[in-house]
């Protein structure tokens, strides 16, 4: 037998098993923007947890449910309370998919930066960011080619390298 609940999530009547699903999404994006936060892989929370990658995979994506056991194991090893994951679950706010989008672009920047071999190019990466940063700066490949000038002893290479990807 299927019940009609009333959803304070989208406010509309809907299954419970409906309500049950999106909670269970609502609790797995909460787990994996916490595992992205502390800088976790899902291979070291899952090998912590006691289960595969790919479950773990599932209860991110709301696709397995979480036993209480299993969240309590979670929480402990994100250095969280089992109420975080249930935190802003009443509210009508979506900010959670951009969190995990903006968090997913941030590591996979900083694993690029990572591969850049040469120290003053990660100084160039690193000064544009921070200059991309300020608002102000609507002209930022000049500013960041005088400032990265002064900063670095071998300009003539790296100049072009900048004014080719500008």
């Amino acid at each position: 037998m299927v019940r009609i609940v009333k959803s304070k999530l989208s406010k509309k009547p809907v299954k419970q098993t409906e309500y049950i699903k999106k909670i269970d999404r609502f609790v797995g994006d909460k787990i994996y923007i916490s595992r992205l936060g502390k800088g976790l892989s899902r291979e070291g929370l899952a090998e912590t947890i006691g289960v595969t990658q790919q479950q773990l995979q599932k209860y991110e994506k709301g696709i397995n449910r979480i036993s209480v056991g299993r969240l309590v194991l979670i929480a402990n090893r994100l250095g969280e309370s089992i109420d975080s994951f249930l935190v802003g679950l009443n509210s009508e706010e979506t900010d959670i998919v951009f969190e995990t989008q903006h968090q997913r672009a941030c590591i996979e920047m900083a694993r690029n930066f990572m591969k850049i071999p040469d120290s003053e190019q990660q100084m160039a990466v690193s000064s544009l960011v921070r200059l991309l940063a300020k608002k102000e700066n609507q002209f930022f490949p000049t500013l960041l080619l005088q400032k990265y000038e002064t900063n670095s002893r071998s300009v003539s290479n790296d100049r072009q390298i900048l004014k080719s990807s500008v």
